[in-house]
């Protein structure tokens, strides 16, 4: 009979031993299942906020192309504008050219009419002389 409640008294602290390493593990399980949720619910903020990264970097790319484009059309229009001052100058100096040549052409023009005129006064007083 002491045998018998000496295997008996095994097996119920066997039994205690068991039940104890159960509700060990089962804590563990809820452990770990409260962490899994956890890094669950942490996984999920990180990836809405890479979407939100995401939205802001388009935007930002979107702004970035826009603003691209706009400096393009205004060196487009400063290049024009040089262009156009390039091409004025040219014409100015043409005209500055050849106001010069016309320049020329009326002082020569002036002096043979002056020339002439002399010419024309000397005869004058020639034939005046000749006259009197």
């Amino acid at each position: 009979a002491a045998a018998g409640r000496t295997a008996a008294e095994r097996a119920a602290a066997e039994a205690e031993a068991l039940s104890t390493a159960l509700e060990n593990a089962e804590k563990a399980k809820a452990a770990l299942e409260a962490a899994l949720n956890d890094e669950q619910a942490t996984a999920e903020a990180r990836a809405a906020e890479v979407a939100s990264l995401g939205e802001h970097l388009n935007s930002a790319k979107a702004e970035t192309d826009k603003i691209t484009t706009e400096l393009e059309q205004k060196i487009s229009e400063v290049d024009d504008l040089r262009s156009d001052a390039a091409a004025a100058d040219a014409e100015k100096s043409s005209v500055a050219a050849e106001a010069a040549v016309a320049k020329e052409k009326a002082d020569a023009a002036l002096e043979a009419a002056l020339a002439e005129a002399a010419a024309a006064k000397e005869a004058a007083e020639a034939s005046k002389l000749e006259a009197e």
